[in-house]
């Protein structure tokens, strides 16, 4: 569409110009043609949106959170002219529209009409609008795209869901000796419980293994059930602080869903259930009968979080005196330290108390896309081997989550790139699968590449599994894989059996089904194969100082595997200083020796950097890796949006049978990547049916409804399309005259109105096509700084240096930070420099190409 409209314009030009200088009929004509035919394209859009008729239905509408529910929506054409594009563009906040592409456009031919029938799945409970919120319709020579809203919108009202418990079982909050220091100091400690005997009928999950290692027989926890005497549920319904939209969401629907399933329950075994909340009063809510619960149940739609009253006096006024025959359970986000007081009194009065902590699973630790991998390995590497590799390590040494413990997570994205060009495929660690039906690309090697330049509209989903670093198991087993003196790494399992592994694999993933994980015959030759070349490629070291091989021994010298000796690297340099301005080393094969020992100041690039050098100086083999890290802040309501200054390096470690481990070294970034997971919470789900019914009787039904409504809706913008159409004219009527200000002054005053960090990509760019007319190319994959020094010096100045350029460059690239006004002059006067030097030494064509295609920044 750009392409058109400059095409548009030149043309315009082209005639303006030709009238001028030649007069006469035709040459006005052509003019004054090529000005009507975007007051065509913009005519024709609004007869369109006049004209063409759109009708939309939902099957239910009333429906459970999560279930899928049938939609179609419907467009005529009851015209002679034929419509060309029309985008349909659907709300997607809070539904999710299935099977259609929201980029799809249609094309009406007259008494044509196009019937799309397809599913909503309301994600989220509430009363919302759901279906078609808006078209956008193109003119035919694709100059302008003007989008209208529906105002004949569907709201949808979703309940939420309740799970089904058979046998609900808590933790007593009386029972925990510890939970005084885990209420006051949030401790990370284990709770003590009451245990017994493990019997035949337990489940493993509950085995407490810390106290029968203690007792040296199995034991598990003592549970306790939902008595049968009454209970009394409290809600906090305080608004959620310091939260995403979509975090805010997801807490309120469990807190909802979590009163609802303990009320089922009750119900169900006519167990007395009262549940206390505030909204504009304290409410009392009691629940005997189904009926009772159906009445909560509706209401629930509509429950707003806006209580005024904390849980804690909640709590404190539903208890009352306290009545012993009662259990108090308390759900709630935050455990505060007034709601930890109350619960402590109750129960040192005799009550029976339980705590529900409602965590939203969203806010994980920042996602590391892999971009590049220095160094690259054989083409025998291929993508889903090094997930392979840690499954059949886990099975080799049945390794298994101890209690309710966490190992692994399945995780599902889509990428999709916006305003970056880039033939890499971003991706991260243990992916097992890509797809995309609209890029392929190269996986024979750790860098993944498209077959082409991917830009906006690229896509493709990822499946992978995160990892849980942080846990016991995880560590003592890369410890003991890792092992330096040969003791502790012996294998549970001797030898592989397919069948075993399938039902292993079905148990540590928690009945994820994977269909492509390792069933070959000679996997595991592939396997020893692949460590070898590995080992052979990431163990080779630049030219090193003695001194930094020194280092390196001495600080691993006190572990005797792997992981401990690159966690105390890890250690050893997170205590540097990050900044984005280290000084430079006289030499630059200097650089590494100069940040270990005398300067140890750098960014993230030296970080990683030295922690590769570090770990081969010692024999393990480490690989620097630049990629993108996905702040989960950064949401705009429907996906996470990476941006330029997400770019970041850090070093993976191969270990095996387990494949690649990342390391943060660089300061301050740990804590972002690695965090103590929470214990696995059961998810409740329930399923509903619905009957057909006759598609088009409900269109016809609603047909009349949404014309008089579609009507009132026109008739509003007919004021606001005339008004366009008049400022249109009179802005293609000065265009000569626009023509030579865009001419001279555009570019400048787009340099002049961008923000600090895009004047500085503003001057790179010019200051780099210079270069490339002088003879020195930018090659694809090298970095500025090889650039610099393979121009070595020779466009450099008196006054300033190609090399202090490309090092403010760099300052923002790694950073959020915006360059400094002094730094932007810096980059003025070399590009002015190189500019003079360009005109002077060019032959006549190549001057006026650079008076017309640059401009004077200063």
């Amino acid at each position: 569409m750009v392409k058109n409209r400059i095409i548009l314009i030149l043309s315009i030009m082209a005639t303006a110009v030709f009238a001028s200088f030649y007069g006469g009929n035709i040459p006005f004509a052509l003019f004054y043609m090529s000005l009507i035919i975007p007051v065509i394209c913009l005519l024709y859009n609004y007869y369109v949106y006049l004209r063409f008729k759109i009708y939309q239905a939902v099957e239910n509408k009333t429906v459970i959170k999560g279930e899928v529910t049938r939609y179609i929506f419907k467009l005529t054409n009851e015209d002679i002219l034929p419509y060309h594009n029309i985008k349909v563009n659907f709300y997607r906040d809070k539904s999710r529209i299935l099977g259609i592409d929201e980029d799809n456009q249609y094309s009406l031919l007259p008494g044509e009409s196009k019937t799309m029938e397809t599913s909503i799945c309301c994600r989220y409970r509430g009363e919302y609008y759901v279906g078609a919120r808006s078209v956008t319709i193109t003119d035919f020579l694709y100059l302008f795209s003007i989008t209208y809203p529906i105002q004949s919108n569907m709201k949808i009202s979703v309940l939420p869901r309740i799970g089904s418990l058979t046998n609900p079982q808590l933790i007593s909050l009386n029972a925990d000796s510890k939970y005084n220091k885990r209420g006051m100091k949030g401790e990370e400690e284990e709770a003590d419980c009451e245990v017994r005997r493990y019997l035949s009928s337990d489940s493993k999950k509950i085995i407490h293994w810390k106290a029968s290692a203690k007792k040296g027989e199995l034991l598990v926890r003592q549970y306790i059930s939902i008595p049968n005497r009454g209970v009394n549920v409290y809600m906090d319904l305080v608004p959620l602080k310091n939260e995403t939209e979509l975090a805010k969401v997801i807490i309120e629907d469990k807190i909802i869903e979590s009163t609802l399933a303990l009320a089922d329950y009750c119900r169900g075994k006519r167990i007395p259930f009262t549940g206390f909340f505030h909204q504009e009063e304290m409410e009392r809510i009691t629940i005997s009968r189904q009926s009772d619960l159906d009445e909560f149940y509706q209401r629930c739609v509509n429950v707003l979080f806006r209580g005024m009253k904390s849980i804690d006096q909640i709590l404190k006024w539903g208890s009352g005196d306290v009545n012993t025959n009662i259990q108090h359970i308390v759900i709630t986000h935050y455990v505060s330290e007034d709601l930890y007081k109350t619960l402590a009194e109750l129960i040192k009065c005799g009550a029976e108390c339980g705590l529900i902590l409602i965590i939203e699973d969203i806010s994980e630790s920042k996602k590391h896309l892999i971009g590049l991998i220095k160094e690259l390995g054989t083409n025998t590497i291929i993508l889903m081997f090094d997930f392979h590799q840690m499954l059949y390590g886990f099975y080799l040494y049945n390794i298994r989550p101890q209690e309710s413990e966490i190992l692994l997570k399945n995780c599902r994205a889509e990428i999709t790139y916006h305003k970056i060009k880039t033939k890499s495929v971003f991706y991260p660690l243990k992916t097992y699968q890509l797809e995309s039906d609209t890029i392929s690309y190269d996986s024979t090697g750790p860098n993944l590449y498209g077959d082409k330049l991917m830009k906006r509209g690229a896509a493709y989903e990822i499946s992978y599994y995160e990892i849980n670093y942080e846990s016991d198991t995880i560590k003592n087993y890369l410890r003991k894989i890792s092992r330096t003196d040969g003791s502790g790494k012996q294998p549970v399992n001797q030898s592989f059996n397919n069948d075993e592994f399938r039902t292993y694999l079905e148990e540590i993933l928690y009945n994820h089904y994977l269909e492509n994980y390792p069933m070959e015959d000679n996997f595991i030759e592939k396997m020893r194969e692949h460590t070898k070349l590995i080992k052979n490629e990431f163990t080779k070291l630049p030219v090193v100082s003695d001194r930094v091989k020194n280092l390196a021994k001495e600080i691993t010298k006190s572990h005797n595997n792997d992981y401990d000796k690159l966690k105390a690297i890890e250690r050893y340099l997170s205590a540097y200083t990050y900044t984005l301005s280290p000084p430079k080393p006289e030499k630059v094969e200097d650089t590494i020796e100069s940040f270990l020992f005398e300067n140890k100041k750098g960014y993230c690039t030296y970080f990683a950097t030295a922690m590769a050098v570090l770990g081969r100086c010692v024999g393990i083999p480490v690989r620097y890796v630049e990629g993108l890290v996905v702040n989960y802040d950064d949401y705009d309501g429907e996906n996470y949006l990476v941006k330029n200054s997400a770019s970041h390096a850090w070093a993976e470690a191969y270990m095996e049978g387990f494949g690649w481990v990342p390391f943060e070294p660089t300061p301050g970034r740990y804590h972002e990547r690695f965090y103590m997971w929470e214990d696995r919470k059961t998810v409740s789900t329930v399923s509903n049916s619905s009957s057909p019914h006759e598609w088009e009787s409900i269109l016809n039904e609603q047909a009349e409804e949404n014309k008089k409504i579609i009507h009132l809706e026109k008739m509003q913008q007919t004021r606001y399309m005339f008004h366009i159409c008049v400022i249109i004219l009179g802005g293609f009527a000065g265009l000569p005259l626009i023509y030579i200000f865009i001419l001279k002054y555009g570019k400048k005053n787009r340099f002049l109105k961008a923000a600090s960090n895009e004047k500085a990509k503003y001057l790179l760019g010019d200051i780099l096509k210079f270069l490339k007319m002088d003879g020195y190319k930018l090659i694809s994959g090298e970095t500025l700084y090889d650039y610099g020094k393979r121009i070595n010096h020779r466009s450099d100045f008196d006054e300033i240096t190609l090399e202090r350029v490309f090092t403010l460059y760099n300052n923002i690239r790694y950073s959020k930070n915006e360059i400094k006004p002094e730094d932007i002059e810096s980059m003025i006067l070399y590009y002015n420099c190189l500019k003079k030097k360009m005109i002077k030494k060019s032959k006549w064509n190549n001057k006026v190409k650079i008076y017309f295609s640059t401009i004077a920044y200063k």
